[in-house]
């Protein structure tokens, strides 16, 4: 819980804290826990955090007020939206871009696994080999890798063109899924 010491509508000290009361008063006995009306008594308040307002985390940010405001008898610390630096929003698009590539990454190594495969590089590894399975496996492989990266420099295209940012569990089920022979 955060405090605030105030005269009426006047900050003293944020932020405030019980212990800092106790050495403010060094001869004081205060008891182990101290209700909201005890403590208004030293002028000592709750501050409230306001819920975040509104807000793209991909282009603003959230700051806090650095000092709460009286709000009808309650002291709220208020939240406003600010425009994050291009520098910043390009590193937050990269490290988005990043992660669903890693993503998808993981999805063709961890398929490529399920089918005994170290990972999708060694499977499409055996496009030219004797084995006709194995050929036949690799060659499905590169087909639904190529897929899946084309599928998410669309998705990842959509994003950048509009904003709208898909979850990553939307993204990766709109993933194309193999069609591996028999």
């Amino acid at each position: 819980m955060s405090y605030i010491k105030a005269s009426g509508s006047t900050v003293e000290k944020y932020p405030y804290s019980i212990g800092l009361l106790r050495k403010d008063n060094p001869s004081t006995s205060f008891p182990k826990r101290m209700s909201d009306e005890a403590l208004a008594g030293w002028g000592v308040y709750p501050v409230t955090v306001a819920d975040d307002p509104a807000y793209d985390e991909m282009t603003q940010r959230i700051v806090p007020a650095s000092t709460p405001t009286l709000v009808s008898g309650a002291w709220i610390l208020s939240k406003t939206v600010e425009p994050l630096s291009q520098e910043e929003i390009d590193a937050k698009a990269k490290a988005l871009m990043d992660s669903y590539s890693a993503a998808v990454q993981n999805l063709l190594d961890s398929t490529a696994r399920e089918k005994g495969y170290d990972n999708i590089i060694s499977m499409t590894s055996y496009a030219n080999s004797s084995n006709t399975k194995w050929a036949a496996e690799a060659a499905e492989a590169i087909s639904w890798r190529d897929a899946c990266w084309n599928e998410s420099l669309v998705q990842m295209g959509n994003y950048l063109a509009t904003g709208n940012k898909p979850s990553m569990e939307d993204f990766l089920a709109a993933m194309p899924t193999p069609n591996w022979p028999a």
